[in-house]
């Protein structure tokens, strides 16, 4: 939690937040949801994985909601961001990046499994949540925790709409 927030303290320092970013942020933050559905709906399908679990679609989005933005501080911006900000200092900074790219897109994916409400683990899952790690990871990289965050919460949302819409079919 301290590390945390002092990550939080030194990015708010360097940052300018202006209300009239929001409507850029969201529409660019939506056309990455919508490239990383297509991509990963169709690599989940191409290599037989299959899809994720479903419930009720109200509870996709308060989860998709609260997954968006408290999974991308945890995983992106400390494990991801603070891995790599310290491993870049040991080593190539490329490598520090792709080291801390890889441990925190696995984590990100097993913490999924942790705990008396944590699935069932399955390679299909895991693989999932992995791909969504990856490229969230990429996106807070090159365009910040505000792209990530709203990114990750409307992949979310469209990923169980487009599934349950598939289903009533």
């Amino acid at each position: 939690i301290v590390v945390l927030s002092a990550l939080i303290l030194r990015a708010r320092r360097s940052a300018h937040l202006h209300p009239k970013l929001f409507v850029p942020v969201l529409l660019e933050s939506g056309l990455y949801a919508v490239l990383i559905a297509g991509t990963l709906g169709y690599v989940i399908d191409a290599l037989g994985l299959g899809v994720l679990d479903q419930e009720g679609l109200a509870a996709q989005v308060i989860a998709s909601c609260g997954a968006g933005l408290h999974e991308e501080l945890v995983f992106r911006m400390a494990l991801f961001g603070g891995g790599a900000y310290l491993l870049e200092r040991r080593m190539r900074p490329w490598l520090g990046w792709l080291i801390a790219l890889a441990l925190s897109s696995v984590f990100f994916s097993a913490v999924h499994y942790l705990g008396p409400l944590g699935d069932k683990l399955s390679w299909t899952t895991f693989s999932f949540r992995l791909f969504c790690g990856v490229a969230f990871a990429i996106i807070f990289r090159f365009r910040g925790f505000a792209l990530a965050a709203w990114t990750h919460t409307l992949y979310d949302i469209l990923y169980f709409a487009l599934r349950r819409a598939e289903q009533a079919r």
